[in-house]
């Protein structure tokens, strides 16, 4: 039996739109606003065991009028889903015909002029969760390419990415709006003029409604039209995009499930009154930018996740005191600014060489003394972060005279002796000259089999020590594959010390020494325990590490060898040699890059961050930026991989 009591809301700008939305309806029925004679049609649509009454409205364009339009229609149906479906134009990423479900809307022209001068005060407007999450799902799986009457020549994308709104017709790439877009909302795919207003309605509104914005790409901004590339005319590519929108859009009402539990709208009840944030930033000068801005990139890095930084893009340009207090006013995240204002008092008494001196206001410091947290609240964050970790421990061992690499992936956690194997027993085979081709698809089902990941530690040979893991790819929760080194900590761990059977005790033995040395040093001692190479001499490099235990760390400061047989001779010194960590570079430098990467180098070694593995890798990574051409190595005796076959003191290779 279907569902009773379902209804949404569909808006729509032009007649193109509203006829593509009007064709998925049976029954259509005009409807008359009470008192404002809005005129509605209103329709029935049924699928997959729901029956949902749908409002539709032809409003026109502008912002203004979605925002007044939007309010009307939802105190009329009182709807769960509201949607705007239409066309819009393509900035970037996208062609004519694709379908773009807006996770953010940007209000592009909210700003302010100064001299000459329009400085962006960015007005963002979030989607409904549970529909972005929706809208992420159909566009994974395409069912609702079957929704189409036509039969394009090429099959429509869609995708999940933010929309720019604004009053403008933005014709051309050449523009000056268009200029603007790219380079204060760079992440904009599309652009068009109602979207804004229209979510912002739905934000304010007092009905526990779930909204999004739904865009078919009629044109894109390069002027790629009917006189280019063949394109179609414009109100055929209209009708096409309007078309295609709507069936994305029916397809998300074809699986959602609206909550009557809560108000799905991210940012309706703010925990954090407006007045806290104007009495903060009321401490600062527009001068203290250029200490204030950075703590506040870093502070968002170290405490939230990659998924959670990403609706806020504006981290990327902090040039202005509003745009900075919009950021931490939208996380609505109090704890998380009283930590950023702790740097910033750190900051201002201990200014860096060569920058201004500051004085810390006392209001602002009596700020931080109000609102940091209380003796208990510390202790429990320090219980919470002593919760189990967890670690994706992956193997790729190379098959015997075969062009295959077997793949394994195991979830260890420190609460639990017995690790999770995310894959059937033995493995599975990917390329041995392509793994990262393959490894995509393997890597994004272990991410979803292995929850709340801390470090993915690699298990390689010395066949793929020359190719850099933390550009290797996984497909999460974005339209495309991002690197390794974008979501979570990496590093390679030695295969080889564990696939000899007649020597594989004595080298986890001699690992567990190195470590031990390693955390019992200060910094001089760590650098003292390195060894350098400025130019690879591999007979010299054997007689130099082969002949004691006095070097802890390794030092390549140069590519690796691109000859194979070079390359194994050079991982087989290493490997005896016992030495734990080792760093590289996977492109070739002069000598002064050389030397700047040394020291750069000597800023990792301490022994806090060599507490053990993982904590290193977490180290590299946030340290990437200033060095993403860095290999390393951080070989321990710890978390090996269950594939180590103790009984008969050597690596069990997974079965073919």
């Amino acid at each position: 039996m279907p569902q009773d009591n379902l209804c949404a809301v569909i808006l729509t700008a032009l007649p193109v739109e509203f006829k593509a939305v009007r064709a998925f309806l049976s029954d259509c029925k005009e409807d008359i606003h009470p008192t404002k004679q809005t005129v509605y049609e209103r329709g029935t649509f049924t699928a997959n065991g729901k029956c949902w009454d749908v409002g539709i409205v032809e409003i026109g364009p502008g912002n203004v009028d979605a925002a007044l339009e939007t309010g009307s229609a939802l105190e009329h149906f009182k709807p769960q889903v509201v949607l705007f479906v239409g066309i819009a134009g393509g900035i970037k990423d996208v062609k004519i015909g694709d379908v773009v479900a807006a996770t953010k809307i940007y209000g592009y022209e909210s700003g302010k002029a100064e001299a000459g001068v329009f400085k962006p005060r960015p007005e963002v407007g979030e989607s409904s969760y549970s529909l972005v999450q929706r809208a992420r799902a159909e566009a994974r799986n395409s069912q609702w390419l079957q929704r189409l009457s036509d039969s394009p020549n090429r099959l429509p994308d869609a995708y999940v990415r933010p929309i720019a709104a604004g009053e403008k017709v933005v014709a051309s790439t050449q523009t000056a709006v268009c200029n603007f877009l790219q380079h204060h909302y760079s992440d904009a795919v599309a652009v068009e003029m109602e979207g804004y207003g229209f979510i912002r309605a739905a934000y304010s509104s007092k009905q526990t409604t779930s909204a999004i914005v739904i865009r078919g790409i009629s044109d894109l901004l390069d002027n790629k039209n009917e006189a280019n590339n063949n394109q179609a005319q414009e109100e055929v590519r209209q009708a096409t995009a309007s078309h295609h929108a709507s069936a994305f859009a029916f397809q998300l009402l074809t699986n959602f499930e609206p909550c009557e539990s809560f108000v799905d709208k991210q940012t309706s009840v703010h925990q954090v009154r407006s007045q806290v944030w104007d009495e903060l930033f009321a401490y600062f000068k527009e001068s203290d930018l250029p200490i204030i801005a950075p703590l506040c990139q870093q502070i968002f890095e170290d405490e939230l996740t990659l998924e959670q930084r990403d609706p806020y893009s504006e981290l990327s340009q902090l040039d202005t005191l509003e745009t900075l207090k919009t950021v931490f006013k939208r996380r609505d995240d109090l704890s998380l600014a009283v930590k950023w204002v702790g740097l910033v008092i750190q900051s201002f008494e201990n200014p860096l060489e060569g920058t201004q001196e500051r004085s810390v206001p006392s209001g602002l410091r009596g700020f931080f003394n109000v609102h940091k947290p209380s003796h208990e609240e510390e202790e429990e964050v320090k219980s919470e972060k002593k919760q189990p970790s967890s670690y994706l421990l992956i193997a790729l061992d190379p098959k015997d005279d075969e062009d295959m690499v077997g793949f394994t992936a195991e979830l260890h956690s420190t609460d639990s002796a017995v690790p999770e194997n995310l894959f059937p027993e033995g493995g599975i085979q990917c390329s041995l000259d392509e793994p990262h081709e393959d490894l995509c698809r393997y890597l994004s089902e272990a991410f979803r089999k292995a929850k709340q990941v801390k470090t993915i530690e690699f298990f390689l040979s010395w066949r793929h020590f020359d190719q850099p893991v933390h550009d290797w790819k996984v497909k999460v929760d974005a339209p495309l594959p991002l690197p390794l080194k974008l979501l979570r900590n990496t590093l390679v761990r030695s295969l080889d010390r564990l696939t000899q059977e007649d020597f594989v005790d004595e080298r986890i033995e001699t690992l567990e020494t190195q470590w031990d040395r390693l955390q019992g040093c200060c910094a001089k001692e760590l650098i003292k325990s390195c060894h350098e190479v400025f130019t690879l001499d591999c007979e010299a490099l054997a007689g130099e590490l082969l002949g004691g235990d006095e070097y802890i760390i390794f030092k390549l400061l140069s590519a690796l060898p691109t000859d194979k047989q070079e390359l194994e001779q050079l991982l087989s010194i290493v490997v005896w040699s016992g030495i734990p960590i080792w760093f590289w570079s996977y492109c070739s430098l002069s000598g002064p890059d050389k030397i700047n990467l040394s020291i750069k180098i000597n800023d990792f070694l301490s022994a806090d961050n060599l507490q053990n593995s993982a904590t290193f890798a977490e180290i590299i990574k946030k340290n990437r930026k200033s060095v993403p051409n860095l290999g390393l190595l951080c070989d321990c005796p710890t978390r090996l991989p269950v594939l180590v076959d103790w009984k008969n003191g050597r690596l069990r290779q997974p079965a073919a």
